[in-house]
């Protein structure tokens, strides 16, 4: 795949920025929404890497478990603990509670 492939939409960044600001009335510059976009896209790729390294499950997994250990090692813990309740979406949430 190529970069453009993979990089998030855009559009899709702004709104849930414009979202997370809560103020309307804020502009965002093209400029920022291209550092957002490149940034988010980094990070997914960055967080996908360290939780493979954190999985339990074989290499080619990642899971959720995987996922919250990737986010409390690279020092994310209030990520975590803003989290939803995740437990109908994913089999082995029952493994996050055993671990912390």
């Amino acid at each position: 795949m190529t970069e453009e492939e993979i990089r998030l939409n855009p559009q899709r960044v702004k709104s849930v920025a414009k979202a997370g600001i809560g103020d309307s009335d804020v502009r965002l510059c093209q400029g920022s929404i291209e550092f957002l976009t490149e940034m988010t896209t980094e990070f997914i790729e960055l967080m996908a890497l360290a939780a493979i390294d954190n999985s339990e499950r074989p290499k080619q997994y990642v899971d959720s478990t995987g996922v919250i250990k990737a986010l409390r090692k690279l020092g994310f813990d209030s990520i975590v603990d803003e989290l939803p309740d995740l437990s109908e979406y994913a089999e082995d949430m029952q493994k996050i509670t055993k671990m912390f």
